[in-house]
């Protein structure tokens, strides 16, 4: 639940990075083109779930999420919230050496994927170097 939850903000953030690049969101790669969802965006949003997925690791020793009634709790929901927006403006390096927030990277990348759609190049995805 916790990582659905995550994931949510996730694609809010890569729908919108998409959309201002001039991406329709709905036109898929690799998940099936279906009426409704957002393909393109559960495709590029792959390549930043490790990074939320590492800002939802908690230390052993530290209580998980919580649940009530089969669903978080307003306090985990917020937990996670709080460390999602934390990730996206965490200061990366991508493997091209560019120095920048997570969402910062999410929005360059989304250009990147409309400039090689549009004059047929390679796209060559985010992949992080060094924080």
């Amino acid at each position: 639940m916790a990582l659905n939850y995550a994931y949510a903000i996730l694609y809010n953030e890569a729908s919108d990075a998409l959309i201002l690049a001039g991406l329709d969101p709905y036109a898929g790669f690799l998940h099936t083109d279906r009426s409704g969802k957002q393909s393109l965006t559960y495709d590029y949003s792959d390549t930043y779930k490790p990074l939320i997925d590492r800002a939802l690791l908690t230390p052993i020793d530290e209580k998980p999420f919580q649940q009530q009634h089969q669903a978080l709790t307003y306090q985990a929901r917020r937990e996670i919230a709080t460390r999602v927006l934390r990730a996206l403006q965490t200061p990366i390096r991508d493997t091209g050496g560019q120095r920048r927030e997570l969402r910062e990277h999410i929005q360059a990348y989304a250009w990147q994927l409309a400039k090689t759609l549009r004059t047929r190049q390679q796209y060559h995805a985010f992949t992080i170097g060094t924080y």
